[in-house]
């Protein structure tokens, strides 16, 4: 069988082969960029037909209107399917041709009945079919020339397939570094919305924490208006009670400026019914002096008749009578008495110690006087005080040359604490006198303190301690007499009219002791 006849049988049994690889030629390649689910519909949801691994070469046969998913086949043509359009990466498309497409590989015969295969096209490359050249065929010199081009072609499809597999590689770097940053992206997003929603919830925690702070200032402020309401609403009710006490002290102040008033008419009153009764007590002492002169002589009669028979005892009642001293008791006559200070007016009772005469001979012992005063008009000897703020205060005062009862008392030493406890007048106060041990002093002694005040009566305060021995303190407590009673005029020891109430408080807050006077 000639050449060209068997070439001839060979390109018409294998140019119907090539059709359906012509037609997968022109799709495009690409190849899975990482392992998917072949699905039998563009459906996730749709059955799997095959797993796609990564690197395996695909061709794309249509795209769908989303652009989401890609209808694919294998290079042999099985396997038709759906997968998503992230898994590919392109490596070529069908359509590209090397130069010279269009020219067959069969003569014209073939051309002429449409079984001709373009030159250098991948159907040419799949069919592996070689022409022979043969001269002054019907062929002609096309054989030949088919191969030539055929090996050209075959250099040029490997270079522009390493060329597209490293353009595939390029494409896979570039989507696996978008991908990569898409992530990032993704990443630094979730991260802005964390840091937002983290932000958000701090706004809305410093929100409620800001409405808690205006809550709570709101109920301090309440809490402070109330409690200025309150304030103002107590100082109201203060200033009123102030008000009202201010006026009932300036009707007290009133009330006391008459009582006052009366106070000193009755002062003035008793002044004048003190005077008439010093008058009448002048008169009393004139009439005992009488008295008591008259008994002197009486005395003097019987101490003459009694010369004789004593005379033994003469010069021992020499020694008697100037131990006795023989001085008389002081009295509180107008003319004789010093007052101790104005209004001040002395115990009125006198009592005249008995004075023999040394010529008339030895007497015998005077007997002791009932009762009396002493220490009116002597010259005090000395005298601390300590006046307190409306009280008379503390102190001392000292008298010498006294007698009291029958006993010399050579010095006598006074001290005293006048105070005030809870608007009351309290007293206490004692003494101590230096004379005969011997001799004891009437047991009904009292010391008499005297009270004055400017432009106020005056009064006398008795102190009654126990009566000491000679050199002893005598024992006293503190006492607190009613203000009627408080300072008042003596009659020796025996107390007689008082200042009103109102006018001893007034000496009391306002005076202090003047004098002392001692009586029994």
């Amino acid at each position: 069988m000639p050449l060209r006849s068997v070439v001839l049988c060979v390109a018409l049994l294998v140019t119907p082969a090539l059709v359906p690889s012509a037609q997968a030629a022109q799709a495009e390649l690409r190849t899975v960029a990482q392992g998917a689910d072949l699905y039998g519909k563009p459906d996730a949801s749709g059955p799997v037909v095959e797993r796609l691994v990564a690197g395996q070469p695909v061709r794309v046969l249509q795209t769908s209107a989303d652009g989401l998913w890609l209808h694919v086949a294998r290079p042999d043509g099985r396997a038709w399917g759906y997968v998503a359009a992230h898994a590919l990466a392109a490596v070529e498309a069908a359509t590209d041709a090397p130069s010279g497409a269009g020219e067959g590989s069969g003569g014209l015969f073939a051309r002429s009945m449409g079984l001709a295969t373009p030159s250098g096209s991948r159907a040419a490359d799949a069919a592996g079919v070689a022409t022979v050249p043969s001269e002054g065929g019907i062929f002609g010199g096309q054989v030949l020339r088919g191969d030539i081009e055929a090996a050209h072609a075959q250099r040029r499809e490997e270079e522009r397939l390493a060329a597209i597999r490293q353009a595939e590689a390029e494409r896979a770097r570039q989507q696996a570094e978008a991908q990569r940053r898409q992530q990032e992206e993704q990443e630094r997003a979730a991260e802005a919305a964390q840091e937002r929603q983290r932000q958000r919830q701090r706004e809305y925690e410093a929100a409620r924490a800001s409405a808690e702070a205006d809550r709570a200032r709101q109920r301090q402020w309440a809490e402070i208006e109330s409690s200025l309401q309150r304030i103002t609403e107590d100082t109201r009710r203060e200033t009123d009670k102030t008000l009202r006490l201010m006026q009932q002290h300036a009707r007290q102040q009133a009330q006391q400026r008459r009582e006052r008033e009366q106070a000193q008419a009755d002062a003035r009153a008793q002044s004048q019914a003190r005077a008439r009764a010093d008058a009448q007590d002048a008169a009393r002492v004139r009439a005992q002096e009488a008295a008591r002169a008259k008994a002197r002589a009486q005395v003097q009669a019987q101490a003459q008749a009694q010369a004789q028979a004593q005379a033994q005892a003469q010069a021992q009642a020499q020694a008697r009578l100037r131990a006795a001293a023989p001085t008389p008791s002081f009295q509180t006559l107008p003319g004789l008495a010093r007052a101790p200070s104005d209004g001040a007016a002395a115990p009125s009772s006198v009592r005249i110690a008995q004075s023999p005469l040394a010529a008339a001979g030895p007497p015998a012992p005077p007997p002791a006087p009932v009762s009396g005063t002493s220490g009116a008009g002597i010259r005090i000897a000395s005298v601390q005080r300590d006046p307190g703020e409306g009280q008379p205060g503390r102190g001392s005062m000292r008298k010498e040359g006294l007698r009291v009862g029958g006993c010399a008392v050579r010095s006598m030493q006074v001290e005293w604490s006048l105070g005030v406890l809870m608007g009351e007048a309290t007293v206490a106060g004692t003494y101590t006198w230096q004379g005969d041990a011997d001799c004891k002093l009437p047991i009904s002694t009292v010391v008499l303190l005297r009270l004055d005040a400017p432009g106020l009566p005056g009064g006398w305060l008795a102190l009654s301690p126990v009566v000491p021995r000679a050199g002893e303190r005598g024992f006293n407590v503190t006492g607190s007499p009613a203000s009627s009673a408080l300072l008042c005029r003596y009659d020796d020891a025996r107390r007689g009219d008082c200042l009103s109430a109102d006018v001893a408080r007034d000496v009391w807050t306002g005076g202090q002791v003047s004098d002392f006077v001692v009586a029994w």
